[in-house]
């Protein structure tokens, strides 16, 4: 036997088995295991959180706080509440010393325009500012989305000893039963630097809002009723006759209105 026959059988001799899982192991259980800190998940937990507060909290801004509606109450001092789309009040102005006088005493901010109401009316009484006994007020709707619901929110506060006449940007209705239904707006269609006809430069020479509104202390809503009035009536032609019409009492309106023709 050579050399290299032993060193063959030598080697082929010394072998022997050895079993050898290296298969069955996972090596996934022998690294170091993430551990995900709670700090972490809280983290973004509380961004989540923040997102949905700062969204209440903007939309509750919005809804409540949003100007939605504005109404003129004028009985003979002048209100006017800007409500929310809630039709509660966010904001209450009085025009002058003796509204601002009549609601000094009430709280009327946050409440429904139904409860504002009440407390408008019977504020009012107190004063007396009432003519035989009724309460005379003159309602006007601006910058609303929602003339009807406001409309009749309004007209479910009326009692009997409440007369009124409600004035939007297209109709005029009143509580007289004989003249329940509701009669269109006639706006001066002028401006004070147009040219046009004697009527026309009458209008806008003397009755324009501005003027009536600085000189006369008028309001928007009362100069629609006058101006409907001025037109509608036959009585009225001269600009002596607007101007007394300026200067009358809600009440007087509301009897002028509601008795022609």
């Amino acid at each position: 036997m050579n050399i290299k026959e032993y060193k063959k059988q030598l080697k082929e001799q010394a072998l022997f088995p050895i079993k050898n899982n290296f298969d069955k192991l996972d090596y996934q259980d022998y690294l170091p295991v993430r551990k995900t800190q709670f700090w972490f998940r809280f983290k973004y937990l509380g961004y989540s959180f923040s997102l949905i507060v700062l969204f209440v909290i903007s939309f509750f801004i919005y809804t409540n706080l949003t100007p939605y509606t504005s109404l003129s109450i004028q009985i003979n001092p002048e209100i006017n509440l800007t409500f929310n789309r809630y039709l509660r009040v966010i904001k209450v102005e009085g025009a002058d010393e003796s509204s601002q006088e009549l609601i000094n005493d009430i709280n009327i901010k946050n409440k429904s325009i139904d409860d504002a109401l009440e407390s408008i009316y019977d504020q009012s009484k107190e004063f007396d500012y009432t003519f035989e006994n009724n309460l005379y007020v003159l309602f006007g709707i601006y910058d609303s989305k929602n003339v009807d619901e406001i409309t009749k929110r309004i007209e479910s506060s009326f009692s009997e000893d409440i007369k009124a006449i409600i004035i939007t940007d297209e109709i005029i209705s009143t509580t007289d039963v004989s003249r329940m239904e509701e009669s269109a707006i006639l706006t001066p269609e002028f401006s004070l630097e147009s040219e046009g006809s004697v009527e026309d430069s009458f209008f806008a020479e003397i009755i324009s809002l501005e003027e009536a509104l600085s000189q006369y202390g008028v309001s928007q809503t009362k100069y629609t009723l006058v101006y409907n009035i001025f037109q509608t009536n036959t009585q009225y032609n001269t600009p002596a006759d607007f101007i007394n019409l300026l200067e009358m009492e809600i009440y007087e309106l509301y009897l002028i209105y509601n008795n022609q023709n």
